[in-house]
């Protein structure tokens, strides 16, 4: 069966309130608030509708710049990711669109004041240069970044409006310790195939909490004439053991799928045998006695239909864990990457030529760069001493 293909828009929405996403701050709002941007929902046009201070706009609206500038908004990701593209909707807004626009990030702790007085004291790095805007249009840029993330900073230049804004990507959690759900959005999972979505999108199922209604989930067309089932690939957050799983038909009770399966897509083997599926209701089932780690599984539905929510309950294995703390250091942006790599030599010189060989593939290639460049600035180390920091 054909794949339905993907593109960023179809990965992880960073930007959505249900996984903490919010706006911290916006340099002005007076005709409209800066919340609106996050709305899941599509901008309305209401041309009959006004406020003390004009016409209402579904969206972030500032007033008219008349010194040197620009207008911007803040916004903290729901998780810190890797941004893989960004989608900025400027529909209804055509007249009041900024001229053009351009985008900043920056790594910064969960607790950062980030308001006017101090957006600009933290490091930001340019993701989108300034571009100009198709007024009255969704506008999508891809982000060729590498390169993980907690806050945007969007640039109106030199002021305007935006209706809606979405950041898609990965996200990446800084720690997966103990059990848990290691098919959620928020530890890093993701739909990176999917048979079909025609009505509802694979990530769906990924997302936290309970279903919200039918439109909550990922649900297929009806298969007519073609044999088999549906499927969604998923990434898990690193090799894993899967010990308990859970699969919720929450609100479909007319379009639920018949049976569902799980399998390791390496190697092939069951995860899920077959199992028996009931409308809107939740499933707690226990993996096959032939269960292995894996990193990679496609869940099968026979013959289609809808799924409110799948969880994977389970750990990390040694391994799994070793490759997510390679990855951490792979992703932190430069700067917050130097950073890092001094707390293990104090050596700026040898941090910014670590931080430069990145991406590693191992941790031995690592140790092994790690000592090999010491070794060049006549550094002494303690090759041992120095492994084990690196892996903290």
């Amino acid at each position: 069966m054909p794949e339905q293909p993907l593109n960023f828009t179809q990965l992880v929405n960073l930007a959505s309130p249900k996984l903490g996403a919010s706006v911290v701050s916006a340099s002005d709002e007076f005709f409209s608030e800066k919340e609106a941007v996050l709305d899941p929902c599509e901008p309305k046009l209401d041309i009959t509708r006004f406020t003390d201070r004009g016409r209402w706009v579904d969206g972030w609206l500032t007033r008219r710049r008349r010194e040197p500038g620009f207008e911007w908004l803040t916004l903290a990701l729901g998780q810190a990711g890797i941004v893989e593209g960004i989608e900025l909707d400027f529909r209804h807004l055509s007249g009041n669109h900024p001229e053009s626009i351009s985008v900043d990030a920056c790594m910064l702790p969960v607790l950062a004041p980030v308001n006017r007085f101090t957006v600009d004291r933290f490091l930001w790095t340019q993701i989108v240069p300034p571009t100009t805007v198709e007024p009255g249009a969704v506008n999508r840029f891809a982000i060729n970044s590498l390169f993980r993330y907690t806050h945007l900073r969007f640039n109106l230049h030199p002021d305007g409006g935006l209706a809606r804004l979405r950041v898609w990507g990965v996200a990446v959690r800084e720690r997966l310790d103990g059990e848990l759900d290691l098919a959620a959005i928020d530890n890093g999972a993701f739909v990176d195939r999917v048979s079909d979505q025609t009505f509802g999108a694979a990530n769906n199922m990924l997302m936290p909490g309970h279903p919200a209604s039918a439109a909550d989930g990922w649900q297929t067309r009806r298969l007519r004439g073609e044999p088999g089932y549906e499927w969604a690939e998923i990434d898990l957050p690193g090799e894993a053991l899967i010990r308990r799983i859970e699969v919720d038909t929450g609100f479909y009770k007319g379009d639920f799928p018949e049976l569902g399966q799980i399998d390791d897509c390496a190697s092939g083997d069951m995860i899920l045998e077959p199992t028996t599926l009931r409308g809107d209701t939740l499933h707690r089932l226990q993996p096959a006695a032939t269960n292995r780690p894996a990193e990679r599984v496609r869940f099968r539905i026979y013959p289609d239909g809808g799924i409110g929510r799948l969880r994977l309950f389970g750990s990390l294995t040694e391994r799994g864990r070793q490759m997510h703390r390679l990855m951490l250091r792979n992703t932190l942006p430069p700067p917050d990457a130097v950073a890092w790599f001094q707390q293990c030599i104090r050596s700026e010189e040898w941090a910014r030529q670590m931080t430069s060989a990145r991406p590693f593939t191992s941790i031995d290639q690592m140790t092994d760069t790690a000592d090999r460049i010491a070794h060049s600035l006549g550094l002494t180390v303690e090759s041992e001493a120095l492994r084990a920091k690196l892996q903290l």
